[in-house]
């Protein structure tokens, strides 16, 4: 019997050492490390050393240190669920990535998602090579007319500019005085305060200097000397960062702008000839994806503000026509980069474009005090001579979007400027003046501003010189708010299955327009044109109509996972478009929506 107990026990134990086992293992962060075909596509064309000989060596080191790893490749890039399963990401030497990946990358980190970038990561050099698996066309720095986008859509993330690929020769990082986190840890572990690298490798090697241009970004090492470099003018002596700690979103990253790889041992995978810093390297690589991956609640909001203003401005008569001279001035005021075209109409009081400017475009505005951060642009229109007497608006537009990205999603209106002018018959000279708002709507409304911004774009329209905020919205003019703030017009030639309207009737070319675009869908086989617009669809017409994408672990008590909206609903949340209501976490998915409410949700999406 006593050898029947003991046996038991044996058993007992063993079973219960194995659960802990795998409990500590799913405390583990889930890394992935990301082995990306194109880029190692292009290190062969290129003849360097290959990139999944980089992630190799921090995929065993990262194994080594104890953390849950996963190779991952392209495939999950390109979905930001399957990102979202990992809590921080390693991006060795991925140069190669298309807009659709950085994007979800991006929505990855502000959602809450961990990376470390380890040098040369997120550029897309395609640009000049069709035949790597057929990459968007996302150009280098000398392509987008400014440092501002060395990133793309991913550079916000990076929260600086990029500066420069410079070569260095004979050159050694070391750490900066900085507190953070990850160098404490660091220095702890070691059991010293100071980290050193150097390489002195005849040929030098190549490094990336960038700027930060926010408070987010800490620098953790710098570099402190070299022999020579071919761009003194760059890179300064122990000012010039080497790493940086990153907080953008609700995420957190590392950037590293050398090949700290190269200075590591892994396994049987040994550091480069000439480097030093194996063990500084291995524990600051730990502490950095310890950092980036652990649970934080800190949240450095995104802050898309871009400002458009007019000024000198004149209309009057000239021999042959009639001019209308206005600067239009785009100011960054918010924490990101922003680019776009600007440009300006004139319309009469039908609200009919009579004329409109050409598209100027602007590659970059940059979210710090520099020359960068406003671009002023002149404009001439000509009108006919024999102009009409009346009033006419002049409003300048920002579109938001790349010059070379025409489709509906990436080429957005988001601000503009409006100012009057009146022609009377009397005078050469037309008086400018301030449109007039809608009375019913007071500046002490909390929606004011997202109002009058929507009023200035042409989203919204009144009735009898009113808005009505707290009245209801119908579906269909919910419907019209979001093809006007996309700039779809509604087509005659679209069409819907219902059985309560007909070609012809009102609301019914822009309600078939919404069905196409996915805004708005039949319900049991009508359209219900005229019915309050409910909150629940909403929340599909804004996420289906912007093209938006998001995560969050927020859950409301009243939207269960099988609420058939429960993904667009949790999607406006993570993009901080609806807050619900806090007072008790719900979202009251069959509440109307008010007009002014309405009002506030599209601005934010167009934000």
């Amino acid at each position: 019997m006593k050898y029947i107990i003991a046996f038991i026990l044996i058993l007992s134990i063993g079973w219960m050492t194995a659960t802990k086992e795998a409990s500590a293992e799913t405390d583990q962060p889930k890394i992935g490390i990301l082995y990306h075909g194109p880029s190692q596509t292009y290190t062969k064309m290129k003849k360097w050393s290959l990139v999944s000989d980089k992630a190799d060596k921090l995929y065993q080191l990262y194994q080594s240190q104890g953390f849950q790893v996963s190779k991952i490749t392209e495939t999950e890039l390109k979905s930001l669920s399957e990102l979202h399963k990992y809590d921080a990401i390693v991006f060795p030497y991925t140069v190669m990535m298309n807009v659709a990946e950085r994007e979800n990358v991006k929505l990855y980190i502000q959602d809450g998602g961990g990376a470390i970038f380890a040098f040369g990561t997120a550029r897309n050099e395609s640009a000049h090579m069709d035949t790597v698996q057929k990459n968007d066309r996302t150009p280098l720095i000398y392509d987008t007319l400014t440092w501002i986008w060395e990133w793309d859509n991913l550079t916000e993330v990076f929260a600086s500019r990029f500066i420069d690929d410079v070569q260095l020769t004979n050159f050694t990082v070391k750490n900066t005085s900085n507190k953070h986190p990850v160098l404490t840890n660091t220095y702890k572990e070691l059991g010293k305060t100071s980290l050193s690298f150097t390489n002195t490798r005849p040929t030098g090697d190549w490094i990336e200097v960038i700027e930060p241009w926010n408070k987010a970004i800490s620098p953790l090492l710098t570099y402190t000397s070299y022999s020579a470099t071919d761009k003194p003018n760059t890179i300064q002596k122990g000012s010039t960062g080497a790493a940086y700690a990153v907080e953008y979103g609700k995420g957190r990253m590392v950037y590293i702008g050398f090949k700290m790889y190269d200075h590591i041992t892994a396994g049987k995978l040994q550091n480069w000839d000439k480097t030093t810093g194996d063990k500084d390297g291995q524990v600051f690589l730990k502490h950095s994806l310890n950092w980036v991956s652990e649970p934080h609640t800190t949240e450095l909001k995104r802050n898309y503000n871009v400002s458009l203003t007019q000024s000198n401005i004149s209309a009057y008569q000239r021999a042959n026509d009639f001019v209308v001279y206005s600067t239009v001035s785009a100011e960054n005021k918010g924490n990101v980069p922003a680019r776009g075209t600007v440009h300006i109409e004139v319309l009469d009081s039908n609200e009919k474009i009579i004329t409109t400017s050409k598209k100027m475009y602007i590659p970059g505005l940059s979210p710090d005090k520099t020359s960068y951060r406003i671009h002023n642009e002149k404009f001439q229109l000509s009108l006919p001579k024999k102009l009409a007497n009346g009033t006419y608006t002049i409003r300048a537009i920002f579109t938001e979007g790349r010059k070379d990205r025409t489709s509906i999603a990436e080429q957005i209106p988001v601000v503009a400027s409006t100012k009057t002018f009146k022609k009377v018959s009397s005078s050469n000279n037309a008086g400018i003046g301030e449109v007039p708002f809608f009375p019913d709507v007071s500046k002490s409304n909390a929606a004011y501003q997202d109002m009058l911004s929507l009023y200035k774009l042409g989203v919204i329209k009144g009735s009898k010189g009113k808005f009505y905020p707290t009245g209801t919205l119908s579906r269909v003019q919910a419907t019209e708010m979001i093809l006007r703030s996309l700039g779809i017009n509604a087509s005659a030639s679209a069409t819907m299955n219902v059985s309560d309207m007909k070609k012809g009737d009102y609301g019914y070319a822009a309600l078939a327009t919404g069905v196409r675009y996915g805004i708005i869908e039949p319900q049991n086989g009508k359209i219900n044109a005229f019915q309050p617009m409910k909150r629940d669809v909403m929340a599909k017409a804004i996420v289906n109509g912007f093209k938006l994408q998001g995560s969050t672990e927020h859950n409301f008590k009243d939207i269960s996972p099988t609420n058939p909206y429960h993904k667009e609903i949790t999607t406006l949340y993570a993009r901080g478009i609806t807050t619900g209501f806090t007072i008790d976490n719900t979202y009251r998915p069959n509440n109307t929506v008010t007009r002014q409410q309405f009002t506030s949700f599209i601005n934010r999406a167009l934000h």
